[in-house]
């Protein structure tokens, strides 16, 4: 930042550089570029390290919403430790397939999903044609481009410690009736049901007054005598722990730059009685984060840089879903008891020696347990590693031509996980699902605890177990994924006269994915980009990507996808100059083609041009024939037909927006855009049976959709 030192007397004076954000903030990664916030023209947003450190949260997907414009932040399920990854559309949804967006993280596409926020630099989402161009046939659901810090040339080194230490809990839980309130509803019910039937209301099993007198006093846990009045959710959940510790060394020289970090993350769980069984059914995730970025200066004209990312999860989670425990607290009638109370009763003393943890209750309606589920249902664990490496050479050719670079880039990304399955299962009972441990009811029955007090009858087993069966051990692998990535580019930059600004860049790339013991998946293209602005004020750029997928039947593999833009920063004109209140103004538009070939896998295919069989299962698959229909074989039966004309989707992207800055602090951005996306695959939903073509109807490019705003 600029600075005003007045020297006096002094001969020697020490003077401290102050870093301008602001400055900073004025250069954006977009795509396989970095341009001016002020040349820009296509529809881009961005965030910085800061912004994604203000929420705690182990998922930055999940610190992203409301962050930046156009960017959709949806969690529609899960929310456990470990679970609780955001789904993220940039500007909608504009497909039937999938719709999202692929992520770039030092220019290379990666998982973002753990990655640590003090490891992240920039945040950039691509929204329009113009930006999105370069990624040809995978950018049509818009791009999300991620930089990781890096050195900087300093004096000294700088260290940064950060721990912090925070709570985690549901943001709140439905507050439902208590006993008393459920038994006067549940008397209601019965009688406007009987006055409708005609039924005998005498002859109705309701709670009397009196229970539901004792149930508005009773504690709840029914060791007052006047029966049970549980809220579930006060149960089950609890406030979990949550600690971030990271340790970071950023510095360098001239000719050596330096960034490493490594972090260490823990979110507990939210479960209350996890420990009261044999083992630890808790709900926790931990992460641990590396990272090391090196960028090395050869000499005048060579340079290099060497990133090294890994990462660790480690997950533990109940047996039972949350979604089974969240069923049980909205279902389960307050009245009933979750453990049922020992007495005397002969009968009952073989059950209470063989069940020295409780007995759990348990009927044909209410089958499973909110005790049993939180701690006698065994555990899950998956362990996961991620690696990602990448080198880069970059060679400055500025003495063929000033503003002339070259770059060759390697990368080379794995991961690989496993699985030990160490729960307890359910069995079913015609329609019905039970658990396998042991549960109890009284042998009358669940009505017995309408009157509240103490049961002293006889118990009687709830399903077929009378003590907790044994927890499995399974052990499975996830996914060994192996991706390998080089690219080739030139760019050119240069300044003509002060005013006219040239910037051109070729690039040519071809990745490598590898998934277990499947055929390797393959892709490859060349992505083009030319501008020219002249004195900063008129702008045009041109963006395209040939690219190719082995999706496709030959001759269809590969396509063209232009985009064009303009803009027009106002601010710069003579006229404007009176407005001082005015720091910026840009007005941009921009249309192009991109696509998508992460299509609908039909019948599993990856393939589309090849048909896909079932396994040939004979006594699972018969067909069926003959004069009366009664004669039957087994045999393959296919599951995909095989379209040699399937192509990519395709969006069609206009986009219109104005950028302005005033008083030096309002950054605003409006934007309109319209996509229309057309040759969505999918399953033709009708399609005569007299073609023959069986259970599986064909696939083909027949979808079309709009999307603006």
């Amino acid at each position: 930042q600029p600075q005003e030192i007045i020297p006096g007397a002094k001969k020697e004076l020490t003077v401290l550089l102050q870093e301008d954000t602001k400055a900073l903030q004025e250069v954006v990664v977009v795509g396989y570029t970095k341009q001016r916030k002020e040349t820009m023209v296509g529809s881009v947003a961005t965030i910085t390290t800061k912004d994604l450190t203000q929420s705690p949260t182990a998922n930055i997907n999940n610190a992203l919403a409301g962050r930046l414009p156009g960017l959709v932040v949806n969690q529609y399920a899960g929310g456990e430790p470990g679970v609780d990854q955001s789904e993220l559309f940039i500007r909608g949804k504009a497909t039937y397939g999938n719709q999202s967006a692929i992520v770039i993280v030092d220019g290379i596409e990666r998982d973002m999903s753990y990655l640590a926020p003090d490891e992240i630099e920039t945040f950039t989402i691509l929204k329009d044609a113009s930006a999105t161009a370069a990624y040809g046939i995978r950018g049509a659901n818009g791009v999300i481009v991620i930089t990781t810090k890096r050195g900087k040339a300093a004096e000294k080194a700088t260290v940064n410690l950060k721990a912090s230490i925070g709570i985690n809990q549901p943001i709140g839980f439905p507050e439902y009736l208590g006993s008393a309130d459920y038994a006067t509803l549940y008397n209601e019910a019965r009688l406007n049901d009987a006055k409708m039937t005609g039924a005998d209301v005498s002859s109705l099993n309701l709670f009397s007054q009196q229970a539901i007198d004792n149930f508005r006093r009773a504690k709840g846990d029914n060791s007052d005598g006047l029966g049970y009045d549980w809220d579930y959710y006060d149960f089950a959940f609890k406030p979990g722990m949550q600690e971030d510790v990271s340790l970071s060394i950023r510095g360098g020289t001239d000719k050596v730059r330096y960034y490493v970090l490594a972090n260490y993350f823990s979110q507990g769980g939210n479960y209350k009685y996890s420990d009261a069984g044999e083992y630890d059914s808790q709900t926790r995730f931990t992460r641990y984060n590396f990272r090391s970025n090196i960028d090395i200066n050869i000499n005048r004209y060579l340079s290099t840089r060497l990133d090294l990312g890994a990462r660790i999860t480690d997950r533990n989670a109940p047996g039972t879903t949350a979604g089974r425990l969240m069923t049980i607290c909205a279902t389960q009638p307050p009245y009933l008891p979750i453990l049922v109370e020992e007495n005397s009763h002969p009968q009952n003393e073989e059950y209470i020696q063989q069940n020295s943890r409780g007995m759990l209750y348990g009927d044909n309606i209410y089958r499973y347990n909110i005790l049993g589920e939180l701690s006698r249902t065994g555990y899950l664990n998956e362990k996961n590693t991620y690696l990602n490496g990448s080198f880069a050479m970059n060679l400055d050719m500025g003495f063929l031509t000033k503003g002339l670079k070259a770059e060759i880039m390697f990368s080379y990304d794995a991961s690989e996980g496993r699985w030990i399955n160490r729960k307890l299962d359910t069995y079913k009972d015609g329609y019905r699902e039970y658990p396998k441990y042991a549960t109890f009811m009284p042998i009358e029955g669940s009505d017995a605890y309408m009157e509240g007090g103490h049961y002293t009858g006889a118990y009687k087993t709830g399903n077929k177990y009378d003590i907790d069966q044994t927890i499995g051990n399974g052990f499975s692998h996830n996914a060994s994924d192996g991706r390998t990535y080089i690219q080739a580019r030139v760019d050119y930059n240069r300044v003509f006269k002060d005013r006219h600004e040239v910037t051109a860049m070729l690039l040519a790339n071809r990745g490598n994915r590898t998934v277990n013991n499947e055929l390797a998946y393959h892709s490859q293209g060349i992505t083009g980009r030319f501008a020219y602005y002249y004195n900063q004020k008129y702008l045009m750029e041109f963006n395209c990507g040939y690219n190719g997928s082995e999706n496709f039947a030959p001759g269809k593999r590969y396509g063209f996808f232009p985009a064009g833009s303009i803009g027009w920063v106002i601010s710069e004109e003579p006229f404007m100059k009176k407005a001082s209140w005015i720091d910026f103004l840009k007005v941009r538009a921009s249309y192009g083609l991109v696509g998508s070939d992460d299509l609908a896998q039909a019948g599993g295919s990856y393939y589309l041009y090849i048909d896909k069989l079932t396994d040939n299962k004979l006594d699972q698959i018969k067909w069926t024939f003959g004069e009366s229909m009664n004669h039957t074989l087994g045999g393959p039966e296919i599951a995909y037909y095989a379209n040699l004309d399937a192509v990519w989707e395709k969006a069609k992207k206009f986009d219109i927006g104005v950028d302005m800055t005033l008083f030096d602090h309002w950054n605003i951005t409006i934007d309109y855009f319209y996509d229309k996306r057309y040759d969505i695959f999918m399953e033709r939903q009708s399609w005569p049976n007299s073609l023959g073509y069986g259970k599986a109807k064909p696939w083909g490019n027949v979808g079309k959709m709009d999307n603006k705003g």
